[in-house]
């Protein structure tokens, strides 16, 4: 624990209750185009807490997000609605024994914050078999396999789920909505705040609807994963470690500006553009999408294409 900061300390709790991860981070300071400044712009990116209050994250930036994920775990035992609704005794018996769980006193012995996280652990059983499926976000098949569990609760866990990332991975149009009241917000327009307000949470309710029955699927808005493997962008293993041994690679839906920096001969211009344009629609579909914005030749192009080779080659983590 010595390493960490206080600053760090306060975002893993403070942080995380005020669903400060949802937000994208402020672009790093341009710098000039040199190895060893890109890398000092890479490092301050990741450890930067520069979060911009107006501006959210796509839907695959929130689910690759360890503070937008303790946030919705958070939420979601913390749900007086999840914590009190109680299932039949006989649920308990594969937590509790079949001779102790089957009886209606069972119940009393289970707290109701015991129960919550009873019914999310039965859930993670019920996902086990799609964990392996590296191209789907395991917080929404949590989700989705406590829909499928549970019914009847399926609406206010998925009202969690989609008003702590403001349904971002379900649809763009609610994104831009709460953006754009969160941008009246910030410039003190208050008319302009409590209508886009209004507009964006009718919205999110009527979102949540959809998804609770079956009409909208909770990744909706989510794109493919772009891989890119960077042999020549080397990383130290950990930002407080100095060696840099290891190859950079990117997911071009979800990479930072500093990490779009990294490519060749793109710049802090270059990078935001890419970011911007990925950021208007929610994510690219492909590549080629990439090279239709103004700056990207087709050299980095085709450099892109080659990295996306690479990765393949090198293969994708496991999920065990």
């Amino acid at each position: 624990m010595l390493w960490l900061s206080g600053l760090d300390g306060q975002l893993r709790t403070d942080g995380v209750k005020r669903n400060l991860f949802v937000h994208r981070k402020a672009a790093p300071t341009p710098q000039p185009g040199k190895d060893a400044d890109t890398y000092r712009m890479f490092l301050d990116s990741e450890t930067s807490v520069e979060f911009l209050s107006d501006t959210l994250k796509n839907g695959q930036e929130m689910m690759a997000s360890e503070g937008v994920i303790a946030t919705l775990f958070y939420r979601l035992v913390n749900s007086e609605k999840l914590r009190n609704k109680f299932r039949e005794p006989a649920f308990y018996s594969q937590f509790l024994g079949a001779e102790i769980g089957a009886g209606a006193d069972a119940l009393k012995t289970i707290s109701p914050y015991e129960n919550v996280n009873l019914k999310l652990f039965a859930a993670m059983r019920q996902m086990a078999p799609q964990a392996g499926d590296p191209g789907r976000p395991l917080a929404i098949a949590l989700m989705d396999a406590y829909a499928k569990l549970f019914p009847e609760e399926a609406k206010t866990a998925y009202a969690v789920f989609l008003s702590t990332t403001y349904g971002v991975t379900a649809s763009q149009e609610l994104a831009a909505s709460f953006e754009q009241a969160a941008v009246a917000g910030r410039f003190g327009d208050l008319d302009s705040y409590r209508q886009r307000s209004r507009a964006a949470f009718s919205l999110l309710d009527q979102t949540t609807n959809r998804v609770a029955k079956g009409d909208l699927h909770l990744d909706a808005n989510l794109g493919p994963e772009l891989w890119l493997l960077n042999e020549d962008f080397k990383i130290a293993p950990a930002v407080w470690e100095h060696e840099r041994t290891l190859p950079l690679s990117i997911n071009v839906n979800t990479a930072s500006e500093a990490e779009l920096m990294t490519l060749p001969g793109a710049d802090s211009a270059l990078a935001s553009r890419i970011a911007a344009s990925r950021h208007s629609r929610g994510y690219f579909h492909s590549l080629d999408e990439v090279g239709l914005i103004e700056g990207v030749s087709p050299a980095l192009l085709q450099i892109m294409k080659e990295m996306t080779e690479k990765m393949r080659k090198a293969g994708m983590y496991s999920r065990q």
